[in-house]
């Protein structure tokens, strides 16, 4: 007799039905198990999902991928002022009025008058003047060095931006390829030791002489 995968044979007794399986016709139920009623050598199979001992399948280690570091790379720094520049530039800016400031104080003193007191307020109405003059001559030139610097700190902060830029993507990469060769090393030393477990597992089920 044919057997169908939903019975399982037993010694002597014959077939019995699992209950849960599909009801064949023509079966007697006895206590819940259908018996067919049969005679024969005894076939026992596995239930549904179970391997018989000795027939497991080979079952290598899992592959588990590294951790991946962070990424470190210093905080872009916005560039400060030089303040040296700047005051480079006013000095340059002034110059002109402050020379032409002192040569005008310079032939106001160098006038004389007979009055003493006379000349004292003329000396203290020049030098107040002068420093006035001067006060203007350099607020101006501040000014000045503003605008002229002004253009030369943005281009220096651009020319600094693209310079951390190509650093850090450089950087970026470099760190990238790192990582990709320490995945491909992992992953190929996982494949040598799976080799190993299956040669291993395969010399314990007496497959190699």
């Amino acid at each position: 007799m044919a057997l169908n995968p939903n019975y399982m044979l037993t010694t002597g007794a014959g077939v019995n039905w699992y209950p849960n399986r599909p009801k064949p016709t023509g079966v007697r139920a006895v206590n819940g198990i259908r018996d067919y009623g049969t005679t024969g050598g005894a076939v026992s199979p596995q239930p549904p999902g179970v391997t018989p001992p000795g027939q497991e399948p080979f079952e290598p280690s899992p592959y588990v991928i590294p951790d991946m570091p962070a990424f470190e790379y210093d905080p872009y720094e916005t560039p400060t002022r030089d303040v040296g520049r700047v005051e480079e530039l006013r000095t340059k800016a002034a110059a002109p009025g402050v020379r032409a400031a002192t040569r005008g104080i310079q032939r106001a003193l160098m006038k004389e008058y007979r009055n003493p007191n006379l000349a004292r307020l003329a000396m203290r109405d020049i030098l107040g003047g002068h420093g006035e003059a001067l006060s203007k001559i350099y607020g101006g030139a501040a000014q000045t060095a503003e605008m002229q610097y002004a253009p030369e700190f943005a281009g220096a902060g651009a020319a600094a931006r693209m310079k951390y830029e190509a650093g850090y993507g450089a950087a970026r990469q470099k760190f990238q390829l790192g990582w990709q060769g320490k995945i491909e090393k992992a992953r190929a030393d996982w494949e040598v030791s799976v080799e190993k477990e299956k040669r291993e597992w395969e010399e314990s089920r007496g497959m190699y002489d």
